[in-house]
């Protein structure tokens, strides 16, 4: 017999204040060009996190039937994965 088993968790990060100016260069791989004047500010940018959406857990009715909706929470922050197999 064989299976995987895969963990996954999320790791915040400090949310970041950008402007859609800032956000279109970072997804664009650049550094907006305000950061590069303020190396100060530069620092205290994390450019890597980005945002996901982290799933609640369900309670279930004695049938298995979900209780209720699923709940789903905005997270900002990296997704750290695990998988053997």
């Amino acid at each position: 017999m064989a299976g995987q088993l895969i963990d996954a968790s999320i790791v915040a990060a400090p949310k970041q204040r950008n402007t859609d100016a800032e956000k279109d260069a970072l997804k664009a791989g650049k550094i907006p060009d305000e950061w590069t004047d303020k190396p100060a500010k530069l620092r205290q940018k994390d450019r890597d996190a980005r945002w996901t959406m982290k799933r609640g857990r369900v309670q279930r009715l004695a049938d298995g039937r979900p209780k209720g909706p699923e709940i789903m929470v905005p997270a900002f922050g990296y997704k750290n994965h695990v998988a053997t197999a």
